[in-house]
């Protein structure tokens, strides 16, 4: 039986009136430039809006992505900014930061510690933290460490952090050294961007790093072999 048009139903000269139903997959790859381009604004002004300040500035570096693309960032804008590094000497964490700084040019101090070393402060993190909790005790002795070396053996009063809410417990160990913790991805108004994305592009698979590394694909600001 043939469907007559009823005044309810959308016209058919409607699909004439929608990109994204038109050309479907030149509307995805508009959709992902502005994504990227808007991630980039709001990662890069997450990191400007806290430079606003006399102190001289750092950033804490290991061999993730996230940590190396504040740094270089970082030392985009500031030229003169420090990075610092912890863990075993010569551990893979270790040589990876060394490799960029190298390649961005940073001021780079290394923090090498063993297990007797991390036991004898083991009082003092517990102090810090408030808390007996053994993952959050693990893993945040060389976060103490790092602002312990920072502020006896630079002139660095500021420190970005490439972590994100896994890491906010940190800022009670740079504050127990009076160091300024900045963590931009973080930053209220690229969460609150990344967080409007439909559910499909917040996925692990196709999540926030996976837009990063899209965007600094075709950069020489970050080693390859770091970005993916």
């Amino acid at each position: 039986m043939a469907k007559y048009h009823h005044c309810k139903d959308e016209p058919l000269h409607a699909l004439y009136n929608n990109v994204e139903k038109l050309f479907p997959d030149l509307f995805m790859l508009f959709f992902l430039l502005h994504i990227h381009a808007y991630f980039w604004i709001l990662f890069d002004n997450a990191i400007t809006k806290h430079l606003m300040t006399y102190r001289r500035t750092g950033c804490l570096l290991s061999r993730d992505l996230d940590s190396s693309l504040v740094a270089v960032t970082l030392v985009k804008q500031l030229r003169e900014a420090q990075t610092f590094a912890i863990g075993m000497e010569d551990s893979p964490n270790s040589l990876d930061a060394r490799r960029v700084a190298n390649h961005i040019g940073s001021e780079h101090h290394e923090v090498f510690f063993n297990s007797e070393e991390g036991i004898q402060v083991l009082d003092e993190v517990l102090f810090s933290l408030e808390t007996y909790d053994i993952t959050t005790v693990h893993a945040s002795v060389d976060r103490y460490l790092i602002p312990k070396y920072i502020c006896k053996n630079t002139d660095s009063m500021v420190t970005f952090s490439g972590k994100g809410s896994d890491e906010l417990t940190q800022d009670q160990t740079t504050a127990a050294h009076s160091l300024e913790l900045t963590v931009p991805f973080l930053d209220h108004q690229f969460t609150s961007y990344y967080l409007s994305l439909p559910p499909e592009m917040r996925i692990p698979e196709n999540g926030i790093e996976k837009h990063l590394r899209d965007i600094f694909e075709d950069s020489d600001l970050i080693l390859k072999e770091i970005l993916w």
